[in-house]
């Protein structure tokens, strides 16, 4: 009985013992419990070891010491834990991200500018800050068009945020509207109704409605002179005036055009010289083109058109798929033009991609031609050269995309007066002269309407192609 009273009493004690180290532990060891909801952390954010920490029960070294955010990546941070005569290293991991977008300062919200002085592309980088990443710049600012540009900004950095911003560059409208027909001696039938659109045109460079007021009235009851002003206006208050005769008339003048025929053999005497290839444009109205004869006549290529469009449909030239197939068999280099009357954006596109599909990947050696003429009435179009400008530059993106090279055609005045940046343009030149004195760069010149080769019907387009610019 003695025996198993001392063999409890020692149990007794061991267990207390333990108990007693248990308990002594559980004291003097220090331990140390994290906020886990705060383990990602932004670049270059400012934190203190010591602001993770949840509880503990001992001294943390370091607590005030800083950690690191200046990159992105995963870290760990050890802590130092005491307490009494005990020690324990505790491992804190964390994250750390970047989700923070640039900021960007735009230093000049707007910017004005009178036409042809140039807020250049350096101008518009030094207009913003940005503290940190990549600048892009996109914007359809044109200085020598007036009007109101947006310049949109976005700036992106090394982990893909990006934030965005804009500002304005207002380029000053200081031209007048021109009136492209002007109405002098212009006739009406007596007894018609009279419109005054029917014998002016008119267009203004920003303005897509200048407002016109004509002074004078036009009785179409009576036979005789009508002497009218004209005064067109633009949103900018930029004016123009003219005074011009209508004739009431029993019946229009007969006028009778002498037609001076151009031979090409004749054509060849006096253009053909190195750096120079000689040849013609085409329509269904050259009728049955004979394209072996016309190239044993001396023609080096053909622009045949296409078609016309009308409010985005594309109406077909007659003879295009056959003079493109004949001119194909005996080798002629070929480009192609289409006479448009679209005036938006959609109407452009869906005519291009119909022509696209009548194409339909056949190989152009000359370029696609943008021939826009619609000046007699342009007023009815109810856009702006500004507008017609942008028409260009959307056929051209599209047609090189398409993989042609895109060409604008005009006559002399036109691309003075409705085109601009024409000198970094490629052009093809409409002025029947001896020797143009248009004084900016063009690839191809059609001088004559009166051309006679053997192989075509009647008259052709004369045209000149420089190879040696």
């Amino acid at each position: 009985m003695k025996k198993n009273y001392k063999f409890f009493i020692a149990l007794g004690i061991i267990i207390l013992l333990v108990l007693l180290l248990g308990i002594g532990l559980f004291l003097f060891t220090p331990y140390l419990h994290f906020k886990d909801d705060s383990r990602v952390l932004e670049r270059g954010s400012v934190h203190l070891a010591g602001d993770f920490i949840l509880e503990t029960n001992g001294d943390v070294i370091p607590e005030n010491t800083m950690l690191y955010t200046d990159e992105v990546g995963n870290y760990t941070f050890h802590y130092s834990l005491r307490k009494y005569f005990m020690k324990k290293d505790v491992e804190f991991n964390y994250e750390v991200v970047d989700t923070t977008a640039p900021k960007i300062e735009i230093k000049n919200r707007i910017i004005v500018k009178d036409p042809g002085k140039v807020f250049s592309e350096d101008d518009i980088l030094n207009n913003v800050k940005i503290d940190e990443g990549n600048l892009e710049i996109d914007t359809d600012y044109d200085p020598d068009i007036s009007g109101t540009y947006l310049v949109n900004i976005k700036a992106t950095d090394a982990y893909n945020n990006s934030s965005n911003d804009f500002f304005e560059i207002i380029v000053n409208d200081i031209q007048a509207p021109i009136v492209f027909v002007e109405g002098h001696n212009a006739e009406v039938l007596k007894g018609s109704e009279f419109d005054i659109d029917d014998i002016i045109s008119y267009g203004d460079n920003v303005d897509a409605k200048p407002e016109l007021t004509i002074t004078g009235e036009v009785d179409t009851s009576k036979l005789g002179s009508y002497p009218l002003h004209g005064k067109l206006a633009d949103s900018a208050n930029n004016v123009t005036e003219w005074d011009f005769v209508v004739e009431v008339v029993d019946e229009y003048s007969d006028y009778d055009y002498e037609e001076d025929v151009y031979d090409f053999n004749d054509f060849i005497n006096d253009y053909q010289k190195p750096g120079r290839k000689l040849g013609m444009d085409i329509s269904e109205w050259q009728y049955d083109v004979d394209f072996e004869k016309i190239k044993e006549a001396g023609c080096e290529f053909v622009i045949m058109r296409l078609g016309f469009s009308h409010d985005g449909k594309l109406t077909l030239d007659k003879k295009f798929k056959q003079n493109l197939e004949n001119a194909k068999k005996v080798n002629m280099p070929i480009g192609v033009y289409i006479y448009f009357h679209d005036d938006t954006k959609e109407e452009l596109l869906s005519t291009l991609n119909t022509a696209f599909e009548v194409l339909n990947g056949t190989s152009l050696q000359l370029p696609f031609f943008f021939d826009w003429e619609e000046f007699h009435d342009f007023q009815e179009h109810e856009i702006s050269f500004k507008d017609l400008n942008q028409l260009y530059k959307v056929f051209k993106s599209e047609v090189e995309k398409a993989g042609y090279e895109a060409m604008l055609y005009g006559s002399k005045f036109y691309l003075n007066e409705v085109w601009t940046n024409t000198d970094e343009m490629e052009v093809w030149l409409a002025h029947y002269i001896d020797w143009s004195n248009y004084d900016k760069p063009y690839r191809f010149w059609q001088l004559s309407a009166t051309g006679r080769i053997d192989g075509i019907e009647g008259n052709t387009d004369l045209d000149i192609m420089f190879t040696n610019p």
